[in-house]
């Protein structure tokens, strides 16, 4: 298994090598349902480099470096929310 980012099918399916995705969603250019690069864990097989906790903590400070609770307007740190979901999806 890997992490590693991807996008819907074209007919908005998720690819058969994702095992468990559809986090830190990026907008990208393109008509939906391919307007936006999720992350996931994927199979060995999948397209992408596998992205280890550093790179992908990198990756998503890139385009969202706090995030915030939408209930609580708590804000968090893109490598706090990313080591959460690491430690929860990769163990």
């Amino acid at each position: 298994m890997k992490v590693t980012t991807y996008i819907l099918n074209s007919d908005g399916t998720i690819p058969s090598y994702v095992l468990n995705g559809g986090y830190f969603p990026n907008s990208r250019a393109g008509d939906s349902p391919q307007d936006w690069v999720l992350v996931g864990v994927c199979s060995d097989d999948a397209p992408g480099n596998s992205m280890n906790e550093a790179e992908l903590t990198a990756y998503v400070e890139e385009f969202s470096p706090v995030f915030t609770d939408p209930v609580t307007e708590v804000e968090t740190s893109a490598a706090d929310v990313v080591s959460a979901w690491w430690s929860a999806f990769t163990s």
